[in-house]
């Protein structure tokens, strides 16, 4: 139906705030679409349609008699105008009004062909990352070059994942005011080729060869969304893609570095290139990594297990300097040294010693997912 609702209702109000006419519009069928008597058949309207029907040529059928006169767009007839009381004598305001309600009808379509291209273009975009097409034959470039995307060139994807502080997911509502502040900050990425929404995530392509560019811009839109709502953003950007077959790999990787910065607490955007241990972790089996942690920290109390890991993971992040990891920990150097010897005795391994400490710390990497 290219009269819709909302589209008889523009023509309307915009008709009686530029001529101060009342109008009402009538679909093809004669029946009234506006909201003084919706569905009623309209008896000039219906006459119109009548003649028109029988035969009579659209342009001795466009002046009607009584304010009525037939839509069209193009040569072909989609509605019909009604100005009500309109005077013999006025008949110029009702083709005036008649030239404006078609001008706004036509703007209308273009409007909605507008939006129309844009999803056809974001499912195809989805397609295109997803690996939906059928690569066999050439129905995907040829929707590609209708849409306006260039496969030319290389690509690479990037992942951001939005979640509240607490990692649960957004409500539906405040995931649409993130894409619309996604869409308001990414406008002036030049080589930003469309983004996409899956639940959680924000999936971006982007028409370059340049993964740390575009690492840069994600770290930025990351900044800027936790700064403007009560967020955790988690970002991967997988490698450049030689060919646009290969833009799936691309973000399937993408997602892999996606998923290693979450359990990293989300602190950096990461690239897939900058992998390199976190990727062994994350392909070792869950079952083994719990086993081995358990093995580790055996008989050993969970409180006792819980506060040892933040002092590990600050140790190793400190290069086992003693002086440095008591200052981030806020103690003493003896107590850290109480503290050390204390998880020797209770697993047997010392963390000043390198082969025990390697045991710990992959212990303490396999708990967390996260390298230090």
């Amino acid at each position: 139906m290219i009269l819709s609702w909302d589209t008889t209702q523009r023509i309307i109000e915009e008709l009686y705030e530029m001529l101060h006419l009342p109008v009402c519009v009538a679909d093809m069928d004669g029946r009234i679409l506006t909201k003084d008597g919706p569905g009623d058949i309209h008896g000039g309207a219906a006459g119109l349609l009548s003649r028109y029907a029988a035969g009579a040529e659209l342009s001795a059928a466009v002046d009607g008699p009584d304010g009525v006169s037939m839509l069209t767009v193009g040569d072909k007839p989609v509605g019909v105008l009604i100005v009500e009381g309109l005077q013999k004598e006025r008949q110029d305001q009702l083709f005036m009004a008649k030239r404006l309600a078609e001008l706004l009808i036509r703007t209308s379509l273009l409007e909605q062909q507008e939006r129309l291209h844009a999803i056809n273009r974001r499912d195809l975009i989805k397609q295109w990352i997803f690996n939906d097409f059928v690569s066999e034959d050439n129905t995907f470039e040829t929707c590609a070059m209708i849409a306006g995307l260039d496969i030319s060139g290389r690509y690479v994807v990037g992942v951001l994942q939005v979640l509240s502080p607490d990692e649960r997911p957004l409500d539906e509502e405040m995931m649409h005011k993130i894409g619309q502040s996604v869409s308001q900050h990414t406008t002036h990425m030049a080589t930003l080729i469309g983004e996409i929404m899956v639940e959680s995530k924000v999936i971006f392509l982007f028409g370059t060869e340049s993964a740390v560019a575009v690492q840069r811009a994600l770290a930025t839109l990351k900044n800027i969304l936790e700064s403007s709502f009560s967020v955790s953003v988690s970002g991967g950007i997988g490698p450049a893609s030689c060919d646009y077959r290969d833009v799936h790999e691309s973000y399937e990787k993408a997602e892999k570095a996606c998923t290693i910065s979450f359990k990293s607490r989300g602190t950096a955007v990461m690239r897939y290139e900058e992998l390199s241990i976190d990727l062994l972790v994350e392909e070792i089996p869950a079952q083994i990594k719990t086993d081995f942690v358990s093995k580790v920290f055996a008989n050993c109390k969970k409180s006792d297990v819980d506060e040892w890991k933040v002092l590990l993971r600050t140790f190793f992040t400190q290069s086992g300097s003693i002086g440095k990891t008591a200052e981030m920990l806020y103690i003493h150097k003896n107590t850290l040294q109480y503290k050390l010897n204390k998880i020797k005795e209770q697993t047997g391994y010392d963390p000043r010693n390198t082969c025990d400490a390697l045991k710990l710390y992959i212990a303490i990497l396999f708990d967390s997912g996260q390298h230090y």
